[in-house]
């Protein structure tokens, strides 16, 4: 070989060296995978790595209630809450709120403008009552027992056509009596508990006494 091409040789092999220094210090800066010479003066090529991406569950987890739960002990609360409610009505009668019962006699009578505050006064001395069992019957209904002592206005009532003071002093001449009764209770649209018609025939029955008109 003769010095000419040997001295071209040795300049191309330094510009090749330096290329690739050149090449490797600018991958190296920007994170890249610095590619290595291979023994014939090629460049070898880095493999792509590629992640595996773990897939993202979407399954949604259901809660089912626990079996043997059921709605009926929860609608207006359930016994309990038909026994809150007749307390309530009771106790109004007992502070004279005579006419919040609304049977069908103490409405006739309360149309006929006979409970005047004296004639309450009258009619709730002595008054008491007890609750007893509650019962569910279905989601919608219950049964209350209660004892009622009362005296049975009806008794005055029926001594003929009186006025309000009449009644009034008829009914102070009244005892008290007990009666033991069953009160059918229903939940309304607002699933607030109100008597059944055969429940305030049950209190009528307790509170006034059958009227002879």
């Amino acid at each position: 070989m003769s010095e000419t091409r040997r001295k071209r040789h040795l300049l191309i092999g330094a510009a090749y060296s330096a290329l690739v220094m050149g090449l490797a210090l600018c991958l190296g800066a920007c994170g890249a995978p610095v590619p290595e010479p291979v023994g014939n003066g090629e460049t070898e090529v880095p493999e792509e790595v590629t992640q595996t991406e773990t897939p993202i569950d979407t399954t949604e987890t259901s809660q089912t209630a626990p079996s043997g739960s059921s709605s009926q002990s929860t609608l207006g609360g359930g016994a309990e809450g038909a026994k809150q409610a007749l307390d309530a009505e009771l106790m109004l009668f007992a502070r004279g709120d005579v006419d919040e019962i609304d049977t069908p006699t103490i409405d006739q009578m309360d149309d006929q403008d006979l409970l005047t505050p004296a004639v309450a006064q009258a009619w709730i001395d002595g008054f008491s009552y007890t609750l007893g069992d509650a019962t569910e019957t279905s989601q919608t209904t219950a049964t209350v027992d209660v004892s009622i002592t009362c005296k049975k206005i009806g008794e005055a009532y029926n001594q003929g056509s009186l006025t309000p003071g009449q009644l009034a002093e008829a009914t102070m001449q009244l005892k008290p009596q007990t009666t033991q009764v069953s009160v059918e209770m229903m939940l309304d649209d607002d699933y607030e508990w109100e008597p059944t018609a055969s429940g305030l025939e049950a209190l009528n029955s307790a509170l006034v006494g059958t009227l002879a008109r």
